[in-house]
């Protein structure tokens, strides 16, 4: 009976661990499709993905990718068109800032104008 229970318990945590995944590779896909020169909101890309209402979960999965990722992460901002603020090189500048200025983005006081830069696929 105990071995029943072990089994059960092992199986959760890896049904667990699997769903993670897939929601995790379901929200940098859709990262990974935002062009350059473009941006999308976390709430946009978690409703991209499937997930509405996890939005802070798309903050998560950023906040935590390895340095030097292919993903897109400095393509993703809030809702006000607010940029991080948390990631500075090594100048005090503010990365994200640093390489959408680089796609040809413009931005003021730590913000894009999702009117004209929003990525609508």
């Amino acid at each position: 009976m105990s071995f029943l229970i072990l089994y059960k318990v092992i199986n959760f945590k890896e049904d667990i661990i699997s769903s993670a995944h897939e929601l995790y590779g379901q929200i940098l896909e859709v990262i990974s499709l935002i062009p350059c020169g473009k941006v999308a909101t976390y709430g946009q890309v978690a409703r991209l993905a499937g997930l509405p209402k996890h939005a802070r979960l798309v903050g998560y999965i950023l906040k935590n990718l390895p340095i030097g990722t292919d993903i897109p992460w400095h393509r993703v901002i809030n809702s006000q068109g607010g940029i991080s603020l948390s990631k500075l090189n090594t100048q005090g500048q503010n990365i994200q800032s640093v390489l959408l200025i680089e796609e040809g983005l413009t931005v003021i006081n730590g913000k894009i104008n999702l009117k004209k830069f929003q990525w609508l696929p």
